[in-house]
């Protein structure tokens, strides 16, 4: 223990010369001026703070070591002394009982010398019991040092705000007194960057534990009082938690899940390589190997997902939210500003998974819309199980199709979606006075009007070949509605009345319908097939960017912006 604390105590010198080394090294205000100087000597000064900080935690935890080492050295000194008190009397009892007995064999029951051999016997009993009681004083105090120790080595001297937010084993929490908690969002505004990043990877499940904790509003009030450069180590040193976090601001949940996306390629290039390894050295057929051969479809969607954050890590794509667990991603496009004047709520259909994502399959639309009018800011969002959906665990089938007209799916997104609403609204009053609009492909529109059940208020709604409506929706009057399509397949299913039990966007009085002809369908063909093809087709085109879909593209725009 000495040695511990003699290399903790060399270790707070050298994290003292070097903050002075970090402090003599930037030029002087004379030297370098700006706005990248002043940036720079800020950040130099936080460093050199956090430094010196990490100096006293380290010195602090060097004394309670060198403390506990000295009551210990002291309680096993005293307990040496009482086990060699302990033999020796252990021996002079028994020889006096001895000697009782022998008085006792020759029938001397009465003499004086077998009443002292008897006194003698007693008063070494009594200190043996002497000896029993010093013992077990001696062991009361080594369990108030090992307390004492780890109450030091917990307190905020040695870490911080940290010691009770740390997981600690029931051994531990019987001596502090107290369960280690789940922080509140005001514990975290007390951490450095440096002991959230300790705190975050030290609890992995401390941001699911955190996610539900407080209201979006509430998150909202809570990141707005910090400071910038509190908000800064928090979006640093808590990315798990900050990218996921409804209310606060979208430029802070991109910035930390550039560190998320970052941290999960890692991750990726060495699980792909692991993988490919084991899928050389294995045989899918070999009768003595319990596992396959990896399946080249799953090879391939890890490095879809590896290149896909390497991209949001250069800043080609904007991760508002990214949670590889649930294969939930919220991507956004375009940044909000002051010249903000709307925001586009665009939710992909049937079949979207995080995959679509990965590949670019879902964004055409918003992407389209934020190019041609960058007042818009957009998010295509899936934050929830989507029906059809292809997961590893759950590999998609065409019946999933058959998932888009189940309430309870849509209901669990709706949930979601209004969370996200209110998450995005609170964080700035501008986003919460802009204009509000929703899109949804195929199922998309429903979970979308769900949400309006839940008092989520849209400006407009616009349906692209949307599937139907929940039985409890009614329009807002202070929405506007329309329905974007060509022919298509699922406009045929809805002729049935099954889809959404005919509650559907075309015919619906609240939609103004927007009924557009593909290239495709000027096509003469009587092929049962080839129709069939070109349903699907035309029910894909009104959510891409491809050439045949730009008239409508246009007037799309157009209505959202006027």
């Amino acid at each position: 223990m000495r040695a511990d604390a003699s290399r903790r105590t060399t270790a707070a010198t050298q994290l003292r010369d070097g903050a002075s080394a970090a402090d003599g090294s930037l030029p002087s205000a004379g030297e370098w001026t700006g706005g990248a100087a002043d940036a720079a000597r800020s950040k130099m000064r936080a460093y050199t703070a956090e430094l010196r900080t990490l100096a006293d935690r380290t010195d602090a935890v060097s004394a309670t070591i060198n403390q506990y080492a000295s009551a210990v050295e002291r309680i096993k000194s005293a307990q040496s002394a009482v086990v060699f008190k302990q033999s020796e009397v252990q021996l002079a009892l028994t020889a006096a009982t001895a000697t009782i007995g022998a008085l006792q064999d020759h029938g001397n029951d009465d003499t004086a010398e077998l009443a002292r051999a008897r006194y003698h016997a007693s008063a070494l009993r009594e200190t043996a019991r002497t000896l029993d009681s010093q013992m077990s004083q001696l062991a009361n105090e080594r369990r108030s040092a090992d307390a004492a120790a780890i109450s030091g080595l917990s307190a905020p001297e040695a870490r911080g705000g940290l010691g009770p937010l740390l997981t600690a084993g029931p051994f531990l929490n019987a001596f502090i007194g107290k369960e280690f908690k789940t922080p509140s969002l005001e514990d975290l505004s007390e951490l450095s960057e440096i002991e959230l990043s300790i705190l975050f990877s030290s609890r992995e499940t401390i941001a699911e534990e955190m996610l539900s904790s407080s209201t979006p509003e509430e998150v909202a009030a809570w990141w707005q009082s910090n400071d910038a450069d509190q908000r800064l180590a928090l979006m640093l040193g808590a990315a798990p938690l900050i990218g996921s976090l409804n209310g606060v601001s979208p430029s802070a949940r991109v910035g930390a899940n550039v560190i998320n996306a970052a941290n999960r390629s890692n991750w990726l290039s060495t699980e792909i390589a692991r993988l490919e390894q084991n899928s050389t050295n294995m045989s899918a057929i070999d009768p003595w190997e319990d596992a396959p051969a990896l399946d080249g479809q799953d090879l391939i969607r890890l490095k879809d997902e590896r290149k896909y954050l390497d991209r949001a890590v250069a800043g080609e794509v904007q991760l508002y939210l990214y949670d590889p667990q649930r294969h939930n991603v919220i991507e956004m496009i375009g940044k909000p500003s002051a010249e903000t004047a709307r925001t586009l709520t665009y939710v992909p259909g049937t079949f979207t998974s995080d995959t679509s994502f990965f590949r670019d399959e879902i964004q055409d639309v918003a992407r389209y819309l934020v190019k041609q009018d960058p007042t818009t800011v957009a998010f295509v969002w899936k934050d929830g199980p989507f029906p059809g959906e292809d997961t590893p665990e759950r590999p998609s089938t065409p019946l999933g199709v058959l998932e888009a007209n189940i309430p309870i799916l849509t209901r669990v997104n709706s949930l979601s979606l209004k969370e996200f609403e209110s998450g995005l609204r609170s964080s700035s009053e501008h986003l919460a006075a802009v204009d509000h609009i929703a899109a949804g492909h195929s199922w998309g529109l429903t979970p979308i009007t769900d949400a309006e059940t839940l008092d989520v208020h849209y400006d407009q709604v616009h349906s692209l070949a949307g599937a139907g409506m929940p039985e409890a929706w009614k329009p807002d009057d202070q929405a506007e509605y329309h329905h974007w399509t060509y022919g298509d397949a699922l406009m045929e299913a809805q002729a049935t009345g099954l889809v959404w039990s005919g509650n559907n966007p075309w015919g619906n009085p609240a939609f103004e319908s927007h009924f557009y002809i593909s290239d495709a369908d000027l096509v003469p063909t009587s092929s049962l097939p080839a129709i069939g093809e070109r349903l699907v087709e035309n029910h894909n085109l009104v959510a891409s960017n491809d050439p045949p879909n730009q008239l409508l593209l246009r007037q799309l725009l157009a209505t959202i912006g006027q």
